[in-house]
């Protein structure tokens, strides 16, 4: 999920809040007072935070800078998610599981039969051994990893795995693997006849309520100072 992160100018103080609920102004000042040591001693160039209370949100606020030019960050302010979109990912397969459309324990590549990594064991990968990190893949993908600033989208990202060899026999050890959770993506998207960012948005982020979440850079582009 390719959430902007902001970066660079580091403010210790509250940036920008709302005031506390009635009743939380001490919680919320002992938090305060928590997290500026914390953000300037780890340099966090900003973080948001808001305090939730059954099902309203009774203090939010910013710290530090949301971008490089200064802007504070606050309660709205955009962050990359990170692996957290590997639970939605995973959530997502779910729910096509629970109707019937996917088989955890099928071949990947019967679903998406351009993934095709070195794989000299004859063991299938399966959509069960991606989603416990327990294929074999290499960490990251050659394209499109952790640490590429290019985007060169999911089906370049998953090409370029064929390049790569099974790091051990799949289903025999747990590895961490970011391509793992890519290879999924795309199943889980040709499934649903769509691209990723769509069918997330359809799946889970829309029915959710999370109209401030996407997995698109472009849908944020007005909020992005």
């Amino acid at each position: 999920m390719n959430l902007l992160t902001p970066t660079l100018l580091l403010l210790t103080a509250v940036t920008s809040a709302d005031p506390p609920a009635a009743g939380y102004e001490p919680i919320a000042a002992a938090l305060t007072e928590f997290l500026e040591p914390e953000i300037q001693q780890k340099q966090i160039p900003a973080l948001s935070i808001a305090l939730v209370d059954g099902d309203r949100i009774v203090w939010a606020a910013g710290f530090g800078a949301a971008n490089p030019n200064g802007s504070p960050a606050n309660a709205d302010t955009i962050y990359r998610v990170g692996s957290i979109s590997k639970l939605l990912t995973d959530t997502a397969v779910m729910q096509q599981v629970a109707t019937g459309t996917l088989d955890l324990d099928q071949e990947v590549s019967k679903s998406l039969p351009s993934f095709a990594p070195k794989n000299t064991s004859g063991v299938p990968i399966t959509l069960r051994m991606l989603m416990s990190h327990r294929a074999g893949l290499v960490r990251e993908s050659p394209v499109g990893n952790y640490f590429d600033p290019t985007d060169p989208g999911i089906e370049a990202t998953n090409l370029s795995l064929n390049t790569t060899s099974l790091t051990y026999v799949p289903g025999t050890r747990t590895k961490y693997s970011n391509a793992g959770i890519s290879v999924i993506g795309e199943v889980f998207a040709r499934q649903a006849g769509t691209s990723f960012e769509d069918a997330i948005q359809t799946s889970l982020l829309r029915p959710l309520g999370m109209t401030s979440s996407t997995c698109s850079c472009t849908e944020l582009s007005g909020n992005i100072a």
